[in-house]
């Protein structure tokens, strides 16, 4: 047993004492650290905090020198337990607060995550090294990543060999290879996503498999527009379905697309959800070709991004990326949430999968899971065959109404969480789900905003800081014909638009630049209310809009050839009409094809093709027998030639000038008849066919070689 003397026990007090101190330091640096990440936040109230950890560490020191010198053991432990408790707080509340700030370091990012797949459908390659020589379909365009430059990195990285076939869509690409043109194609990693609605491609897709992935990682290219609070902005929300969990490595597909403006002096912002069919020029595309806005996810961020920008005749300021799977893991971290939902229904569950896995939703005011609240933000389809209920008016718009009710609900149930580690699996579940190109310093320079508007309006709800604007785009449903003549670019199938009316589009855009300080806004001068009747908010972009519909190429069938001329003529459009050559299946100027097809939208067709079938010539008579006058003669009908002789055979068969094929059996053959020595034993047309319906025909005949010949 050791004794210490109480010198040594001073001493060892004092070791203890300075260890603790020194470790409180180490927590007091670490917080400063963290509170110096915040520089966005108001520098006196960082500097305060910054004050008070220095003067409670240097008092620290000191009361601990004052405990010591006293000798009073009492006093000894309780500041023990008094430094162990303020270092494990400061520790705490570091770790936290920098959680919090790693947490924006990764909403925000610098790169994006591109990801390129070689696919096959036919082929029982297992991996790149087995593809052997087949061809490989590449996207024809030096501007895509996932298209061709990651392509092309791989074959020389690879050192591969194979035929190159360049293509201008990915539709073409997957087209050549459902018909064999091309063994593999470089495809974006998730093109059954991207691609699951485009019914001609449905059978190669479920066909395909991907036997290689390369991912790269670029930087964001960011323009010389400088961040500036106090001026208006504009965002561009994106929801990303991906069957990815980290927002940064799923292909965006364009399934729910947001803008919203915010002016920072007016504390005023408009919000408008474009409807993912919606028919818009895309700037990618060869000739800027109209189509579903959707569809520019398919050249990336930026191509959608520049899209938007085209149609709505603003600049996007920033773009925020949102993962709906990512956010079902943040539903069932808070433990669901409340959603009255407006109707029943069944969906894919998060891996797209039916049957067994189907997920089923029921009208009214419930709690929802994470795999609920997903299918409620993708239904947009009536999927009463797979289930036995739904409606057939859920749609787009539909569904962006359902994704602003979990949106909604989501936010409520986070912001009733006290628990630290439930804020803390939000928190980095958030790094996964949420991506955007603002800078974190950009991020937290919004809190002065909300800051000051919070102290000068006395308020704490949101809505009652910023004022939000509804926007709605009108339009109607057309069904277009896929395809692009100019350039031969399309699916070439009827695919569903949504076409915005141009009033209603036109109303959007100038509260838009209204809100942005691009255009002034006209003074009312009279208002008009009736105390009886509720107040109801303006929609702007919603209302009755009488435009006419789309003008699309229409069927020509049955149309005559004037009729055709003057529709032409009409709509300044060359044309021709073909003559088909047939084989009497079609009448005399029979309307057989039409180039482009029907429904195609007008603006893009310069020419019609109109194919005709040609009149019908029966061939002449090749006989010596005149059977043009009284056809049905005895003589103008194939005979019976069975039981014939050689010779009579050869007479007959010099009379009709038809195509014939003459063939001997000899007496060794075992189907040789003895009794038809010499003689016709088969025929292949039956007797009293008109002689007119055979010129086409090939004629066989089988006769028995005469026994003494062959002796």
């Amino acid at each position: 047993m050791i004794v210490r003397t109480g010198d040594e026990k001073m001493l060892a007090r004092k070791r203890f004492s300075t260890f603790l101190i020194v470790m409180i330091t180490f927590a007091v640096l670490y917080m400063i650290y963290v509170i110096a990440l915040w520089h966005e936040v108001e520098n006196m109230l960082r500097l305060a905090v910054v004050l008070f950890l220095l003067l409670s560490l240097i008092f620290i020191i000191v009361i601990s020198v004052i405990v010591i010198g006293k000798r009073k053991i009492a006093s000894y432990i309780f500041l023990v337990f008094l430094k162990i408790g303020y270092f494990c707080l400061l520790v705490y509340i570091a770790f936290n607060v920098h959680l919090v700030y790693s947490a924006l370091s990764r909403v925000s990012v610098d790169t994006i995550l591109y990801s390129s797949s070689l696919v096959t459908a036919h082929s029982e390659a297992t991996s790149i090294d087995s593809i052997g020589s087949g061809k490989i379909g590449v996207f024809n365009d030096e501007n895509s990543i996932v298209g061709y430059v990651i392509p092309h990195e791989v074959i020389e990285k690879r050192n591969l060999n194979n035929e190159i076939v360049y293509m201008d869509s990915y539709f073409n690409i997957l087209e050549a290879m459902e018909e064999g043109e091309v063994d593999y194609a470089f495809l974006p990693t998730d093109y059954v996503n991207m691609f699951d609605e485009i019914e001609a491609l449905s059978e190669i897709i479920n066909k395909s498999r991907i036997i290689y992935t390369e991912e790269k990682e670029v930087a964001i290219t960011r323009d010389d527009r400088i961040f500036n609070l106090e001026e208006p902005m504009t965002f561009l929300l994106m929801g990303v379905d991906s069957y990815n969990d980290d927002v940064r490595r799923g292909s965006f597909n364009g399934d729910a697309l947001m803008v919203v403006t915010f002016n920072p002096k007016t504390m005023r912002a408009t919000m408008l959800s474009i409807p993912r069919d919606s028919y818009v020029p895309i700037t990618c595309f060869t000739h800027e070709r109209r189509n579903k806005i959707t569809h520019a996810a398919w050249y990336g961020e930026e191509c959608m991004a520049a899209t938007i920008e085209n149609f709505l005749d603003i600049e996007i300021d920033h773009v925020v990326k949102m993962n709906f799977r990512g956010l079902v893991k943040i539903v069932d971290i808070v433990g669901g949430i409340e959603v009255d939902v407006p109707y029943s229904f069944c969906e894919q569950d998060s891996q797209r999968r039916w049957g067994d896995h189907t997920v089923y939703v029921m009208e009214g005011k419930q709690t929802l899971d994470g795999e609920q609240a997903l299918a409620l933000t993708r239904n947009r389809k009536n999927n009463t065959s797979r289930c036995g209920y739904g409606v057939n008016w859920a749609n787009d718009f539909v569904r962006g109404q359902n994704q602003q009710l979990v949106l909604k609900a989501l936010m409520e149930e986070i912001k009733e969480v006290r628990d630290i580690s439930t804020m803390q699996d939000i928190i980095n579940e958030l790094g996964n789900t949420v991506a955007t190109n603002l800078q974190v310093t950009e991020i937290l320079s919004f809190y002065s905003i909300f800051r000051d508007a919070v102290i000068a309006r006395d308020v704490t709800s949101f809505e009652d800081i910023v004022l939000i604007q509804r926007l709605y785009l009108s339009g109607y449903d057309q069904y277009i014909h896929d395809y692009h003549p100019p350039s031969g670019h399309g699916t070439r199938g009827n695919l569903y638009n949504f076409i915005p009316y141009q009033g209603s589009l036109n109303d959007v855009i100038n509260e838009m630049h209204i809100n942005l300080g691009l255009e002034e806004r006209e003074e009312r001068k009279t208002f008009s209310f009736n105390v009886n009747e509720p107040y109801e908010e303006k929609i702007i972009g919603r209302g009755q809009y009488n435009e006419t519909r789309r003008p699309l190429l229409p069927s020509f069938v049955g149309y005559s050839k004037t009729e055709i001329e003057n529709y032409a003529k009409n709509n300044n459009l060359a044309y021709e009409f073909k003559i088909i050559e047939h084989q009497g299946e079609f009448q005399n100027g029979q309307f057989i094809n039409q180039y482009p097809y029907p429904s195609t939208d007008l603006e893009y067709v310069s020419k019609l093709t109109i194919e005709i079938a040609g009149e019908y010539q029966k061939p002449s008579q090749p006989s010596i027998i005149d059977c043009s006058q009284e056809p049905g003669q005895a003589q103008c009908q194939f005979p019976n030639l069975v039981g014939k002789s050689f010779s009579e055979f050869s007479s007959i068969k010099a009379k009709y000038q038809l195509d014939w094929e003459v063939n001997m059996i000899t007496i060794d053959n075992p189907n040789y008849n003895e009794e038809l020595s010499g003689k016709v034993s088969e025929q292949n047309i039956t007797p009293g066919t008109d002689i007119y319906e055979l010129y086409d025909q090939k004629i066989v005949v089988y006769y028995m070689a005469e026994k003494e010949t062959e002796d």
